[in-house]
């Protein structure tokens, strides 16, 4: 029984090993990556039966779900083509390092490149947004800046002391030098 079940279990592997070879080599000879305003993966063939093996895997191994498009021939005397479009973010990234992953070799340098780009406009869209100053902020500026520094507002308004000098000088609130205002202090701020 303990045999079988091996057995079984190295069955299962040579298919799981095979059925990604068949994407990787279909991706390979009839594949896209477009690397535009948007990252897009595309498998393109005018055979539908073996698309949807494509996208029964891609179901399977990455929980990728798409339908395949028909796309009309520009010439009569050609077949119709149809194609499987992958455009969200979520599923273009792990696609691209299965792709690699699994030994892509034609399109490696473009799946690579894509994959760089994706990755560095993802990082780009999680930076944290800039922050408004809230009056509260403003008041504690208006009414410490003489008694601490920077560093310390920032501290009881969690800012940086950066943050806070360059909104310090935006409200026209300048540093005392020798115990006298610099020139350009607002007399209505001193208060």
């Amino acid at each position: 029984m303990i045999l079988m079940e091996s057995r079984n279990e190295s069955d299962m592997n040579i298919q799981h090993v095979l059925e990604r070879g068949y994407v990787v080599g279909f991706f390979d000879a009839d594949g896209c990556v477009t690397n535009g305003k948007y990252t897009r993966v595309f498998f393109n063939n005018t055979n539908y039966q073996a698309l949807e093996k494509v996208k029964t895997i891609l179901r399977r191994e990455l929980g990728i779900v798409t339908d395949i498009h028909t796309q009309e021939p520009r010439n009569k005397e050609w077949k119709e083509m149809y194609s499987i479009q992958i455009n969200s973010r979520t599923f273009t990234e792990p696609l691209m390092k299965f792709l690699l992953d699994n030994g892509a070799i034609v399109k490696r340098k473009a799946l690579k490149m894509a994959l760089n780009r994706t990755i560095i406009l993802k990082q780009e869209s999680q930076r944290p947004a800039a922050r408004y100053w809230t009056p509260e902020e403003d008041y504690a500026v208006r009414t410490c800046w003489k008694k601490f520094n920077d560093s310390e507002i920032g501290d009881m308004i969690q800012r940086s002391a950066g943050a806070v000098r360059v909104r310090r000088q935006t409200l026209g609130l300048k540093k005392l030098v020798m115990g006298r205002p610099k020139k350009g202090v607002m007399a209505s701020a001193e208060g």
